[in-house]
């Protein structure tokens, strides 16, 4: 399995297919090979005159030399060179970008590229609302003081690489036929994407979304409120929040629909409370937190529904000031393929109760902290692996009621309970070279095969296993850690009566429930080991011996006794009869035994014979009549 994302290259979608007539360009080679200048050839400098044209009689001032530069630029079929950003930058008036973008008048000489704004500086709004943008906008390094306001537009492509915004963009409910790249910009307010469609790929690569504190009117306390809201947004393509991608407050796609991968890699979010929001999110591809990525509050992408899988890896989820409480949600997720965390550090609970997985879910090198440790995979479907391998630590392990088509695996691990109560495993579950501190609940579970080292069991007292059903029991040595590392493990010899050992690990209370002994035994008796079986049960017998009263307690043990060995009621009938017999024959020579016929006792008792047919006394023959009489 891999824990990273392939690399894919994409090519900015700027939306409907178009053919770019560049009859009469006049490229200059240098000595190089490469293209050293381009002149605009005949039919640009047409378009440019004509367009510049209608732009006088539009607008009754001249116009600046940075928006001449504008409309030469979005004439020519060459792409202009990307000028020295300086600060502040030309200005260019917002009514100018508006009329230039929507007017009808100007759409036959703009080139099929686009409208270039680059560098500039526009003071107030650019007010787009409701607007048809007929050409692709590129605002490209530019500083806008007022809002972009987009809400309701309508466009073929939209571009903002590197450009900031002191009042944020509004671009709710806006239709963009391509890609819309808000790539490198910095915003210090909200970016308002709700119920966007955008028919390319989402960009926010190396974007810096800032947002001022929001106070609670019941107390003093400050929080970061939403940096990004995309709520019911559909992205046809992918979504991108990597290379530096930072935000101070949330990042809301909440109910959205993203067409391919959700990118985070590298991405840094800090928020008073929540992070990242993706609740009930349906993404057509993977989710990936790698690379750095870290967070300072809840990524919650619960109910989401993911056709990839989720890889988080040397990645970080925090929650601000070390509070308690979920730090990583994917509860009621539906996710394609495998979710894996590889390195991963985490302060605050990770809740992954019922979801629903179509692969493995494996835990490596992860790390939970602080007084919120706990992960949670309780009532959920796995159709792969579980697996928590070497250098997993994390307080509660809660698997409670969970359905596994493959094998639980505990290999190097370390947790303080880990419950796996009523589970349904259809593979092995593994426990070796783990340690739990706590509680280790089996109960009600069924297994296939337990494969574990003694060096694992948990502390006495510490063991649940009422009702615990499993195939076999395999005792296994303690690997090593290159053992671990190439998956080789050895099996021991000593099996099944070691199985006294562990069993006597449940508490005291819980010990003396037959279940646990009487599957064990029926195990042993299943692989023709009977002697084991009947020794299981007599010391089920003798622990629940311990719950009787003292002399209650002998005979009960003695009784358990019998149960295993029949033949050792032989024993006190023999020890009896010696007894009795060496009794008798005392008693035979000092004349307490006498004949019990007249004539016999007659001549017994005056010392005379005998008759030799009289059957004289025997104390073996006659203590056997008595016992057995």
């Amino acid at each position: 399995m891999y824990q990273g994302r392939p690399i894919v290259i994409r090519a900015p979608v700027l939306g409907p297919p178009s053919v770019l007539v560049q009859t009469g360009i006049r490229l200059h080679k240098s000595t190089s090979g490469g293209l050293a200048k381009a002149t605009m050839s005949v039919l640009d400098r047409n378009r440019a005159e004509r367009l510049i044209q209608i732009a006088r009689e539009c607008f009754e001032s001249d116009l600046t030399e940075a928006e001449l530069k504008v409309l030469r630029e979005s004439t020519s079929s060459l792409d202009p060179s990307e000028p020295e950003v300086k600060e502040p930058g030309p200005r260019i008036s917002a009514e100018f970008i508006r009329w230039l973008a929507t007017d009808a008048r100007t759409l036959p000489y703009i080139d099929q590229r686009g409208i270039f704004v680059w560098g500039a500086t526009v003071d107030d709004e650019l007010d787009l609302f409701n607007c048809r943008v007929h050409s692709v906008l590129r605002l490209k390094s530019c500083t806008f003081h007022g809002e972009l306001s987009l809400q309701s537009a309508e466009t073929r492509a939209l571009e903002c690489t590197g450009s900031s915004f002191e009042k944020g963009i509004n671009a709710g409910q806006i239709l963009v036929h391509g890609s819309l790249w808000l790539d490198r910009i910095q915003a210090s307010a909200r970016v308002d994407l709700i119920g966007a469609r955008i028919e390319g790929d989402l960009i926010l690569s190396g974007a810096s979304l800032l947002t001022s504190k929001v106070s609670n009117p019941h107390s003093n306390v400050y929080f970061e409120g939403v940096a990004l809201s995309a709520d019911r947004a559909v992205v046809s393509g992918a979504m991108f929040m990597h290379e530096g991608f930072k935000s101070s407050g949330e990042i809301r796609i909440v109910n959205a629909k993203i067409g391919s991968d959700l990118i985070c890699d590298g991405a840094k979010l800090t928020s008073g409370s929540k992070a990242l929001s993706m609740w009930r999110a349906d993404i057509g591809g993977a989710v990936y937190f790698l690379d750095g990525f870290e967070s300072s509050g809840e990524v919650n992408l619960s109910n989401a529904r993911i056709a990839g899988m989720v890889s988080c890896c040397d990645a970080s989820f925090a929650l601000k000031n070390d509070v308690d409480g979920t730090a990583f949600s994917l509860n009621g997720a539906e996710i394609g393929d495998a979710v894996v965390l590889r390195n991963v550090e985490c302060s605050g609970i990770v809740k992954m109760t019922d979801i629903r997985v179509q692969n493995d879910l494996e835990f490596r090198e992860v790390k939970l902290s602080g007084s919120s440790d706990s992960i949670w995979l309780s009532d959920s479907e796995i159709k792969g692996n579980i697996l928590f391998y070497e250098g997993f630590a994390a307080g509660t392990v809660n698997l409670n009621g969970t359905s596994i088509s493959g094998d639980l695996r505990f290999i190097g691990a370390t947790a303080r309970h880990v419950l796996c109560t009523n589970v349904r495993l259809q593979g092995d579950l593994w426990w070796l070279a783990t340690t739990a501190h706590g509680q280790l609940r089996l109960a009600g579970s069924s297994i296939r095969k337990l494969r574990d080292d003694r060096a694992s069991w948990p502390a006495k007292g510490a063991l649940n296993i009422d009702n615990f059903t499993y195939e076999d029991l395999i005792l296994q040595r303690s690997p090593s850690a290159s053992e671990i590392e190439k998956c080789a493990y050895s099996d021991d010899l000593e099996q099944d009566l070691a199985r006294l050992e562990w069993l006597k690990l449940q508490p005291r209370d819980r010990q003396p429930q037959p279940q646990p002994w009487m599957h064990l035994a029926a195990l042993l008796r299943a692989k023709g080991d009977e002697d084991g079986a009947k020794r299981i049960v007599f010391e089920l017998r003798c622990v629940q011996a311990q719950t009787s009263s003292r002399a209650m307690r002998v005979w009960r043990v003695a009784f358990a006794r019998l149960q295993q060995q029949p033949l050792w009621i032989l024993v006190p009938v023999v020890i009896t009869t010696l007894l009795a017999t060496a009794l008798f024959w005392f008693a035979g020579m000092k004349g307490a035994m006498a004949p019990t016929n007249k004539e016999i006792y007659a001549a017994w008792s005056t010392g005379s014979r005998i008759d030799h047919a009289y059957q004289r006394f025997d104390p073996l023959i006659y203590s056997l009549e008595m016992i057995f009489r």
